[in-house]
């Protein structure tokens, strides 16, 4: 194995095109949205030659700057979704671990990666491992069978919602993203002190300007009289991959139940688009979003998330705290 440094992102997104396994988080085009964002996250991904002469990419992303650039904190994708070493065909364990070796030197504070379930690896000590866990939907065994899967209050929901008015559609004008995004600041509101991240308007102006150009992306809105009162941004990849990365609904329209209708006509599309898996992504520990997740016979599947931290960082940080 040879390691070939920092890559294009042309060699990039080849590999991640012709992997069985990559997400559409493992592109360049993940990473560089929040590049466009301004969200202080740097593409840098690198690439291995394999002994076969195939070439394997990690897509990281630099998250930190420290000691005026001598020092650098990763993580495998922005936002951390699903990560890992990347390829055009399945890597050993004993590539993954000789790769990730290369990636934990003396100028890499941390490195954290959230495992890709779709190609689950082991991580050896060092590396801290903590369990999560996402929810998806097998389509392979067709829509009837997906949907004989759905609890009765789910399905009622949906009856309702559509007897109620609500509407589905694709997202297409500026002025949608930013209903939706005024329906997300009212979520943030509601979810308070729990909410795990924020996100400035910028990424949701650089995720449109991107879906104007690439079916990668979707944003689906629910609409009451014309009113967006739910929304959900959907990414595909390589027509086997679709996964629901971010949602949000009014609290003064949850009588409607916009999302239960929102998420089954998605689930249905992907369907048809020929999607393998509807990936609903994990829930954060929420318990009422696991159970609506499950409503729709979602499955759970294992999602590990490991954290590499350098001890002499560490040693740095008690001996400032100690000249103080």
């Amino acid at each position: 194995m040879r390691e070939l440094g920092w890559v294009s992102d042309t060699l990039w997104e080849d590999v991640a095109r012709n992997c069985e396994y990559a997400t559409f988080f493992h592109t360049p085009a993940w990473g560089r949205l929040f590049e466009t964002a301004g969200l202080a996250v740097r593409r840098c991904a690198r690439g291995f030659l394999l002994d076969d002469q195939r070439v394997a990419i990690v897509p990281a992303v630099e998250t930190s700057i420290h000691l005026g650039g001598l020092m650098h904190g990763y993580a495998m994708t922005a936002a951390n979704v699903y990560g890992g070493v990347i390829s055009t065909r399945r890597l050993a364990q004993w590539e993954i671990e000789s790769i990730l070796s290369r990636l934990t030197g003396p100028r890499t504070i941390e490195l954290t990666i959230v495992e890709n379930p779709y190609a689950p690896f082991e991580l050896p000590r060092p590396f801290l491992a903590s369990n999560d866990f996402t929810h998806v939907l097998d389509l392979s065994a067709g829509i009837d069978q997906v949907l004989r899967g759905t609890s009765h209050g789910n399905r009622y929901s949906v009856k309702k919602a559509v007897k109620m008015g609500v509407k589905v559609r694709i997202a297409e004008s500026l002025e949608d993203f930013k209903a939706y995004y005024a329906v997300y600041h009212d979520s943030l509101r509601r979810w308070g002190g729990s909410v795990t991240s924020r996100y400035p308007w910028q990424l949701f102006e650089a995720i449109r300007e991107y879906a104007q150009s690439s079916e990668a992306c979707r944003l689906w809105i629910a609409e009451v009289r014309g009113l967006v009162v739910a929304g959900a941004l959907v990414f595909y990849w390589n027509g086997w991959h679709a996964v629901w990365w971010h949602g949000a609904g009014l609290e003064s329209y949850f009588s409607y139940s916009p999302t239960n209708l929102l998420q089954s006509e998605i689930i249905r599309d992907a369907h048809g688009c020929g999607y393998r898996w509807y990936d609903f992504n994990p829930s954060g520990g929420h318990a009422g979003v696991v159970a609506f997740k499950e409503s729709f016979g979602a499955a759970r599947m294992r999602v590990k998330v490991s954290r590499w931290e350098n001890p002499m960082y560490h040693v740095y940080r008690r001996l400032r705290r100690l000249i103080r």
